[in-house]
């Protein structure tokens, strides 16, 4: 099995603290915004998720 890409989620409360913190402290570049749930370049295939863990529809 060859894996071509990986996703770390990360759970919180609400995503109004984590997000900046994502986005201007680190940096990361935000490639998909699905309301509850934004997910961030780390390097190439590499990604990671932040999730509002009080969201419907995940």
């Amino acid at each position: 099995m060859n894996l071509s890409s990986q996703v770390t989620f990360l759970y919180f409360k609400e995503l109004t603290g984590p997000a900046p913190f994502f986005e201007e402290i680190l940096g990361l570049q935000k490639v998909d915004d699905q309301g509850f749930a934004r997910i961030y370049r780390i390097c190439g295939s590499a990604f990671i998720g932040i999730v509002d863990e009080a969201k419907p529809g995940r």
